[in-house]
């Protein structure tokens, strides 16, 4: 079955690839929509450049979009 799915029919539907922009942009649309939550998954075997992506160049251009986590909020109202 899985031989049907092309890579070009899952980068369609699912943000891959190496294009930070891309990445920013599908974690934006699900901030715009109210999320405050998004998960993000790595399907290939290099883990530790996912993360290294992720770190200098997905999360820094997502400053000032997250939401304050509730334990945060919890904790400075003490």
């Amino acid at each position: 079955m899985a031989s049907l799915v092309t890579e070009d029919a899952v980068a369609e539907s699912v943000t891959c690839g190496p294009d930070p922009e891309r990445h920013v942009k599908a974690i934006k649309r699900y901030a715009d929509a109210g999320y405050d939550h998004v998960c993000v998954h790595q399907v290939g075997p290099d883990q530790a450049g996912f993360l290294r992506f992720y770190r200098d160049e997905i999360l820094p251009r997502l400053e000032g979009r997250r939401p304050r986590s509730r334990v945060t909020r919890a904790r400075r109202r003490r």
